[in-house]
C-alpha cells in the first residue's frame, strides 16, 4: 500500500504544499500596487482554493494511514479468533468460549476510528469554505453584472477570464470535493464494521484514489492561479 500512496499522491497534488498569500502585484511601472475590489477578492479567493486543496490533501494521507491500521487490526482480530477456535479445549464451555470472543472490538480500534471521524469532520468543515468561495465568486459576478452596461461583453477580470469562469471554476472544484466528502462519509461509518480483507482494501484504495476527484481539478486550480499572477 505504501508504494501505491506514493504513486498516486503525486498526481493527485499537481502542486507544492507552500502556503499562497495573496501579494500585491505588479504595475507597469515596476511599483507594487494592491489589488481592491472585485479583482482583490477573485484573487484572495484563488490562494484560498490552493491552501484548502493543500490541506485536504494532507488530511487525505492521514485518513489513508489510519484506515491502514484498522485493516490491520481487525484482520489480526480475525487471526487471532481463528487460532483461537482451532486450540480451544474440549472442556471450554460455549459460553466461556462466546464470552472470550465477543468481548469488546481490538484493543485500539475504538481510538482509530475517532481519528478517523476527527479527519472526516474537518474535511467537511473545509468543504463548507470551499462552498462559502463558490457564493463569494457569484457575488462578484452579480455586483460585475450590474456594474457592466447591458450591451457589452463581460471584461476580463485579470488576463483573460471574466468573473463567470471563475464562478464556473470554483463550482467544478466544489461538486468533486462535495461528492468525495459523501464517499469519504460512507467508508468512516463502514470501515471498522468489515473483516473480510477484500472490502476493507476496497474501501482504502477509494480513500486514497478519490475517485470524484477528476484529473482535471489540478488543471483547473492552476489555471485559476495562473491567471490571477501565483504562476
Amino acid at each position: 500500500m505504501a508504494d501505491e500512496k506514493k504513486k498516486k499522491g503525486s498526481s493527485r497534488r499537481g502542486n507544492k504544499s507552500n502556503t499562497y498569500d495573496d501579494g500585491a502585484d505588479a504595475s507597469p511601472s515596476g511599483l507594487q500596487c494592491p489589488l481592491q475590489g472585485s479583482a482583490r477578492v477573485i484573487k484572495d479567493h484563488c490562494a484560498d482554493w490552493h491552501n484548502h486543496i493543500d490541506k485536504w490533501n494532507g488530511m487525505n494521507d492521514a485518513g489513508f494511514n489510519i484506515i491502514n491500521k484498522i485493516i490491520n487490526l481487525r484482520l489480526q482480530a480475525k487471526s487471532d479468533g481463528q487460532r483461537k477456535v482451532e486450540v480451544r479445549s474440549v472442556a471450554t464451555t460455549e459460553a466461556e468460549f462466546m464470552s472470550d470472543e465477543h468481548d469488546g472490538m481490538p484493543e485500539g480500534l475504538e481510538a482509530l476510528c475517532e481519528q478517523l471521524t476527527t479527519i472526516q469532520t474537518s474535511m467537511a468543515t473545509l468543504m463548507k469554505k470551499m462552498a462559502a468561495i463558490t457564493k463569494h465568486f457569484q457575488g462578484v459576478e452579480k455586483l460585475e453584472q450590474k456594474r457592466r452596461n447591458p450591451n457589452m461583453y463581460a471584461s476580463p477580470m485579470f488576463t483573460s477570464w471574466s468573473v463567470d469562469k471563475f464562478v464556473q471554476a470554483s463550482q467544478h472544484l466544489q461538486d468533486m470535493y462535495q461528492q468525495e466528502l459523501e464517499v469519504k462519509k460512507v467508508i468512516v461509518e463502514d470501515v471498522a464494521h468489515h473483516d473480510d480483507r477484500d472490502i476493507m482494501m476496497m474501501y482504502a484504495s477509494t480513500w486514497l484514489h478519490q475517485p470524484y476527484i477528476e484529473d482535471d481539478a489540478v488543471v483547473t486550480l492552476e489555471s485559476m492561479l495562473t491567471e490571477t499572477g501565483f504562476r
